[in-house]
């Protein structure tokens, strides 16, 4: 969508040099006529005005009338003013320049700290622009040779804050800016606007909105940024259109969204409808971000490093299912029901203890047709904006194809279940274009970023079973997998990279090799112990994703709902990575929310527990989802300062943190 700025402003000069205003303006007479006005969206990267003028005549008697009809005195010293105004049009304090005993003959420069003249505001709101007028000189004719605006260093953008009250249509909207000198912020009935800005420096602009409900809205209400799109309207206004596309429907609270912003943009505008908005934070977000290389050690090392792992799921895998959708087949990481990922959420996964996260990725239609299969470049970009969210703090980072071989996801192209030889060549064909693609475009991260080759790949409808082709081209895939990753430069970081491998499903039980039935068959590698073995663990199904609110029921291991049985196969998953001298990893586990917190972590705690005394890592699987059924940890719609871990999230990861390091259940 995109709106026209019912608001306007100049953009900012992002040149270095002085920026010249006004030359060879005038003849002015007259006390307090009107010459310039520069707003703060023009100035802002500015310290001073330097004015340069002359006097052409001087006033006869020495006397003007004022505009209240009172008699003054002429004032050279006071021949101009600077008057600063606040973004109500209120203010209007002045700075003066003159000369005492002007002369017709000489020119006169002096030069003004911007400072000073918006210090006259003091606390009377924010400085929106400064005027130029003429001042106490009566008939006097003064010309102004040359305006200009100096800078005597670089601009540093600063983060800033702005409190006050914000509702759609209201007159009487207030939003001030601390500090001061750092934005401007317009609170006018239809957003709230900031400009003066400068993020060019800035790696990770970011906004928070704070907004309040006092009741459910009846609809679903615009939240949304919108930054200028370069184009103007018929009026010569900035068009702008929202960074991220947001309608909600919040519940009644208080809630802290946050959207990351260009860092090309100089202003930006606020509007979330439905609620009051009492807080708008703007800083750049590295917070956590270190230089923590990693390299040249084998898979054991960097399975021990991982765990315990997040999956930030339903997101960058999600595809539109909705046969009536005119997207229907199609990736977006909203299409699952959560909003766009920011950094804000890693790093409070991160400060949960996570030292890893999992990134599912889908990818269908964002790749291009036969023969080269070229993946769409925006979308291997906010894939890389994801990647370096948790990159960037030092974390490790699992990156998968997810869906596009996922049951019953619209699109699949990679089928297991086929035996045509030509079927089969196309398909490991173009799951190794696209692996080759991806490996290429992350070849300089190090060991901290992991690649996984597929998801749960498995015969459609067949979850307990691998019947044959299943594992001939589940192998294949997995082997074209690791030649390409490996083939992409000699050298490189892809020679060092550790590659998780999955079996049928990732299941333990169809990953078993030691039957010695055709099954699953480590990929021969050219780098040395760089392969780990991916499994799932849901059991029992009822209770990790169906109704059930009791675990663990029953005892033996024998008993599918027991903890015998959890304990029992992770052995099992054990054995296997001994069998084929592969680390494993337990890449998604998870119970459903059926109101039943403590079953649900002491569940958590068992499987963490049990995976620790076999060196296995595991990784959370989290949907984002709070509601009955959904296993969110973390709420992805709201940053309040203790908003972002549920409340049975909270409980949950204590319990998985001390399985995981083998302490004592919490109580």
């Amino acid at each position: 969508m995109a709106i026209t700025a019912l608001t306007a402003s100049v953009s900012a000069s992002a040149d270095n040099e002085d920026l010249t205003l006004l030359t060879n303006s005038g003849p002015y007479s007259g006390s307090g006529t009107y010459i310039n006005t520069t707003y703060k969206s023009d100035y802002y990267q500015y310290d001073s005005f330097e004015i340069t003028y002359k006097y052409n005549s001087f006033d006869a008697d020495g006397t003007y009338v004022d505009n209240e009809g009172k008699t003054q005195n002429v004032n050279y010293a006071d021949t101009f003013d600077f008057v600063v105004f606040n973004t109500n049009w209120g203010g209007w304090q002045k700075v003066t320049v003159g000369q005492t005993n002007p002369n017709t003959t000489d020119t006169y420069t002096e030069t003004v700290n911007i400072a000073d003249i918006e210090e006259q505001l003091k606390n009377d709101g924010t400085p929106y622009g400064i005027n130029l007028q003429t001042g106490a000189i009566g008939d006097t004719s003064v010309t102004v040779v040359s305006l200009k605006l100096k800078k005597t260093g670089t601009y540093v953008q600063q983060n800033f804050t702005a409190t006050g009250t914000w509702v759609r249509d209201s007159e009487t909207n207030t939003m001030t800016v601390s500090p001061s000198s750092a934005a401007v912020a317009n609170a006018n009935p239809y957003n709230i606007e900031f400009s003066a800005i400068d993020l060019s420096a800035w790696k990770n602009p970011t906004v928070k909105v704070t907004a309040t409900y006092a009741t459910a809205p009846s609809e679903y209400v615009q939240a949304e940024i919108l930054i200028p799109t370069g184009e103007k309207d018929s009026d010569g206004n900035d068009v702008y259109e929202a960074v991220d596309p947001n309608y909600i429907k919040p519940s009644a609270g208080t809630y802290t969204f946050a959207t990351e912003i260009p860092s090309t943009v100089t202003k930006f505008l606020v509007c979330y409808m439905g609620g009051t908005v009492t807080k708008v934070e703007v800083f750049n977000n590295i917070d956590g971000d270190l230089s923590n290389p990693k390299s040249d050690k084998d898979a054991y090392v960097r399975s021990e490093e991982l765990g315990p792992v997040w999956n930030l799921g339903n997101s960058l895998e999600s595809v539109d299912g909705n046969t009536s959708s005119s997207t229907y087949g199609t990736v977006n990481e909203k299409f699952w029901g959560n909003p766009k990922t920011t950094k804000c959420l890693i790093q409070a996964v991160k400060s949960q203890g996570f030292n890893a996260i999992r990134i599912p990725i889908s990818y269908l239609n964002m790749i291009g047709a036969a023969p080269n299969y070229t993946i769409n470049a925006d979308y291997l970009a906010r894939i890389k904006e994801v990647v370096d969210y948790a990159y960037d703090m030092g974390m490790y980072v699992i990156i998968n194809i997810h869906n596009d071989g996922g049951e019953g996801i619209p699109g699949k192209w990679i089928d297991i279940s086929t035996s045509d030889a030509t079927a089969r060549a196309t398909m490991v064909d173009k799951f190794g274009k696209v692996w080759s693609q991806i490996a290429t475009y992350f070849k300089d991260y190090d060991q901290k970023l992991l690649f996984e080759s597929a998801n749960e790949l498995m015969v459609s409808g067949n979850y307990n079973g691998s019947p044959d082709p299943a594992y001939a081209n589940i192998n294949a895939l997995n082997q074209k997998f690791v030649d390409v990753v490996r083939a992409t430069g000699a050298n490189d970081a892809n020679d060092d990279r550790v590659l998780i491998i999955p079996g049928y499903n990732t299941n333990i039980d169809l990953t078993d090799t030691s039957t010695g039935s055709v099954g699953f068959v480590k990929p021969t590698d050219t780098s040395v112990d760089r392969l780990i073995l991916s499994v799932h663990y849901y059991a029992p199904d009822g209770f990790t994703m169906g109704t059930d609110q009791q675990w663990p029921v029953g005892t033996g291991t024998g008993t599918y709902t027991s903890k015998e049985y959890m304990q029992a196969q992770i052995n099992k998953a054990a054995a296997i990575g001994e069998d084929v001298e592969m680390p494993v990893f337990l890449g998604e586990y998870g119970p459903a929310n059926n109101n039943n917190t403590l079953a649900r972590a002491t569940y958590c705690y068992w499987l963490n527990y049990y995976a620790a005394q076999n060196g296995i890592v595991t990784a959370y699987w989290d949907n984002g989802s709070m509601t009955t059924g959904g296993t969110a940890l973390f709420n992805r719609n709201n940053y309040t300062e203790n908003g972002v871990v549920t409340s049975d999230g909270s409980t949950i990861i204590s319990y998985i943190m001390a399985g995981y390091a083998g302490q004592s259940m919490p109580s």
